[in-house]
């Protein structure tokens, strides 16, 4: 630390007075002077001695000053400068979205193509045929939207989702499937002859995930789009399902009330034999 600059005397030298010329030993007088020493918050004058006409500096110790130091300003580290690595949950899925509780059960709806479409020489579709005739969990893969891809990281074993047929003649919910595994890394993603490959995803650096579903439950008539928009009003349990609100996402939230709503649909589809 640099030493502290002394204060310059604020007087200058006073001349003697007649008086004090008169005078053959002239006694010490004291003035004050403009300047002052602070003291815990209070001036106090600084005294001069004043002998013989000259004008001297009384020694004083120092007063103590109180010094605040300024706030630093901390520099980031540079782990909160960077971002998480790829391969960890985006924040994002969590955002907005309450704790569960325990033993919580979620539902969801997620959109599948029953009918062939040929991408880079593969057939991309899959039905719910297709699901029940899996012996083992099936992955949800090629997933390629991040807000879908949210939906899939919050899954956890036990939710249920309604199987969608999307992208056909009639489009529509036509059963139940369960998640039987968590998210897991889908490595689809960086297979150059998958349908769903990513140039911009490595296995060093994964970003998009699948959970495994098994199927549970085929309706014997599908609750269509149709039947979905008509009852999509201000009101009633479907007014602000996902499905029609996000009608291009692939994987969408269902409420319990939409869930319970869906499904009583599809009972009084079957009980009237349509």
């Amino acid at each position: 630390m640099p030493p502290r600059k002394r204060a310059a005397a604020a007087d200058a030298e006073a001349p003697p007075t007649k008086q004090q010329k008169k005078t053959s030993t002239p006694a010490p007088s004291q003035r004050i002077t403009r300047q002052s020493v602070r003291s815990g918050g209070t001036a106090t004058p600084a005294v001069e001695a004043v002998t013989e006409g000259k004008a001297t500096k009384a020694k004083r110790a120092p007063a103590p000053r109180k010094v605040t130091p300024a706030p630093s300003k901390a520099k980031k580290s540079k782990e909160s400068r960077t971002s998480p690595p790829s391969n960890a949950a985006p924040a994002s899925a969590a955002a907005g979205d309450p704790e569960r509780q325990p033993g919580e059960r979620r539902y969801w709806l997620m959109k599948a193509e029953p009918n062939s479409r040929i991408e880079k020489g593969i057939d991309v579709k899959f039905s719910i045929d297709d699901l029940a005739a899996k012996t083992e969990p099936e992955t949800w893969d090629g997933i390629r939207n991040h807000v879908a891809k949210n939906n899939l990281l919050a899954m956890k074993k036990g939710d249920l989702a309604f199987f969608y047929h999307s992208n056909c003649k009639v489009p529509g919910v036509v059963g139940i499937m369960e998640i039987v595994g968590e998210a897991q890394v889908d490595e689809t993603a960086w297979d150059p002859k998958s349908p769903y490959y990513d140039p911009k995803c490595s296995s060093d650096k994964p970003k998009w995930f699948c959970p495994l579903v098994e199927f549970r439950k085929k309706f014997n008539t599908i609750v269509t789009l149709e039947t979905l928009k008509k009852e999509c009003q201000p009101g009633t349990p479907l007014a602000n399902i996902q499905l029609l609100k996000l009608s291009r996402l692939s994987v969408s939230k269902v409420s319990r009330d939409e869930w319970d709503h869906i499904i009583k649909l599809a009972e009084q589809q079957e009980a009237a034999g349509e």
